[in-house]
């Protein structure tokens, strides 16, 4: 499937939710940051790294990903969008709009833009680790011995 024709409008939609994760982060990194705050914003960044899954952009995708799990801590309660996390993404943020607008201006792919991606996420790390104490939760939760395991794999035809 050519999806160079999806492109345009996948720019554009991508602008939309990273318009929207800069306003919500803006008001995190203020202090003004409630549940419908981070539910949007896990909305945009889960919507941006769908978007790209589908036009093949595997950079996007892994990139967004990593900040959605973020995201979808803080939506689950297990972390705070304070101050400090929303400068880590809004950080994130400007590094996804500078890939997406490389993608529309037809850039080739820049090493360096490759290297702050690694940067940021290693920033994002202390939010992504699990504390000793969700750890032993999760453990008594799952105490029940595995009896079988399952690998799904799906191979798609390439039209």
């Amino acid at each position: 499937m050519n999806t160079d024709q999806y492109l345009p409008s996948f720019i554009a939609e991508a602008q939309e939710m990273l318009n929207t994760l800069e306003a919500g982060l803006l008001r995190a990194e203020a202090g003004d940051c409630d549940t419908d705050t981070v539910a949007a914003l896990f909305r945009a960044m889960h919507t941006l790294k769908g978007s790209a899954g589908l036009l093949g952009l595997p950079e996007l995708v892994g990139f967004s990903h990593r900040c959605e799990n973020v995201l979808e801590r803080a939506r689950a309660g297990l972390i705070a969008l304070g101050p400090e996390l929303a400068g880590v993404l809004l950080a994130c943020r400007d590094h996804l709009g500078q890939r997406v607008a490389a993608l529309a201006a037809g850039a080739p792919t820049d090493p360096d833009q490759g290297r702050e991606g690694e940067y940021l996420l290693a920033r994002l790390a202390p939010w992504l680790a699990e504390t000793p104490a969700q750890t032993a939760t999760q453990a008594t939760a799952t105490a029940a011995p595995i009896i079988s395991a399952w690998r799904i794999t799906l191979r798609l035809n390439p039209d």
